[in-house]
């Protein structure tokens, strides 16, 4: 859209019109606006998930991520680590650059605007026409990231101190952890302070681990392909972990409540742990639901069985959003991604609109929209996602 928006303004496609007002006047003359077979030759690999239909973190296998042209306004931009400095330091001169100004005082104030809140409402974290803008330890902020499949980065800086810090990663990864610890380290330099290296956190842990102690039973048996009917969740300090039969399973945090883990049987969906007000009623696991011990078994309202068709896994050629799983748990439909998309959660309910039509979340304010159609012997084969084509195909 944006592209369009540009199209219109300035009479020329996005690439052209981001080389001469931007990339040519900052002389970053390693950068191209544009992802093209010109281009990848000197571009580094980049990577993604080996298996794209489950959650993935940090230490799970990598493979080299679908290549694709792009020229678009939303992430086509191929730049190094260096021009992508270059271009932060404009931002920390307010749109002042080596050949004078590429935004006028009125446009970098249209930049910078706070407009919307990032980072929880506590936060003092704006995004604006572009960029997000905050404050950080009573400095002002000015930073972004980016993305591309198989490709993040990020660029943070100070606008008091001028100094910036911009990082590339050619794979999954959070580089504004690493851009904004380098920053900190060159502020505390800047300022005499004593430099101290971030401590790096365990992933295994968590501070609620304690709320989710106690066994769990399997409310329904049925389809619980090769998982366990209960299970009891222990903690070791601040670790959580599953005990099946003799065995231990750690699980890894993987937001609110949510965790994941590498064993086979548990591998393929979040284990999500449900809560009444502050209270951990059960778990949730694909379709199938565990009831805590101390709660008794509860009585869920019986799905229409129209909605079976829809249960399945399905796919598309979408580079960004592969595929997702339709499942039925307690009365319901939830989508379930592998990996978050925009706008999109890991996990979510589908509020039914009409035949065969959903929202993706309870949030009236959802724009997200889920259609299932081709129904052929008992089973829809389409799922039209934000509308996005996705197919079944026939695997667990």
């Amino acid at each position: 859209m944006l592209g369009e928006v540009l199209r219109a303004v300035t009479g020329k496609n996005y690439g052209p019109t981001i080389q001469k007002r931007i990339l040519d006047p900052l002389g970053l003359a390693s950068s191209v606006p544009t992802i093209t077979h010109d281009v990848r030759s000197r571009l580094a690999v980049g990577y993604g998930p080996l298996f794209d239909d489950r959650p993935w973190w940090p230490g799970r296998p990598l493979a080299p991520a679908t290549w694709l042209e792009a020229d678009t306004a939303d992430g086509s931009l191929c730049m190094t680590a260096a021009d992508l400095a270059t271009y932060l330091r404009m931002l920390l001169n307010e749109g002042d650059g080596p050949a004078g100004r590429l935004l006028s005082p009125n446009a970098f104030g249209l930049l910078t605007q706070r407009i919307a809140k990032t980072r929880g409402e506590e936060s003092d974290f704006w995004y604006g026409y572009g960029v997000i803008t905050g404050t950080q330890d009573g400095h002002r902020t000015i930073e972004h990231g980016g993305g591309m499949v198989g490709y993040f980065a990020s660029m943070v800086g100070d606008m008091d101190l001028g100094i910036g810090v911009t990082a590339l990663i050619n794979g999954p990864g959070s580089p504004l952890a690493y851009t904004l610890a380098a920053l900190d380290l060159i502020r505390a330099e800047a300022e005499g302070r004593p430099v101290q290296l971030p401590e790096i956190a365990d992933p295994t842990e968590t501070s609620t681990a304690s709320d989710y102690e106690g066994w769990y039973r399997a409310h329904d048996t049925d389809g619980l392909a090769g998982r366990p009917t209960a299970f009891l969740a222990s903690t070791l300090g601040n670790r959580l972990s599953l005990q099946i039969e003799g065995e231990t399973i750690e699980l890894r945090p993987s937001g609110d409540d949510s965790f994941v883990t590498a064993v086979p049987a548990f591998e393929r969906f979040p284990l999500t742990f449900v809560r009444d007000a502050d209270r951990i009623v059960g778990m949730m696991h694909g379709g199938a639901y565990y009831v805590k011990d101390s709660v008794p078994t509860p009585e869920f309202a019986a799905a229409p069985d129209e909605w079976l068709a829809f249960v399945g896994h399905y796919r598309s050629h979408n580079p960004w959003t592969t595929g997702f799983r339709v499942v039925l748990n307690r009365g319901r439909l939830w989508l379930i991604l592998p990996a978050e998309p925009d706008g999109l959660e890991l996990q979510q309910p589908l509020v039914p609109l009409g035949e065969s039509w959903f929202r993706c979340g309870e949030d009236e304010r959802i724009p997200e929209r889920i259609r299932f159609d081709a129904l052929i012997g008992g089973k829809a084969h389409r799922a039209n996602l934000s509308l996005c084509d996705f197919y079944r195909v026939n695997t667990r």
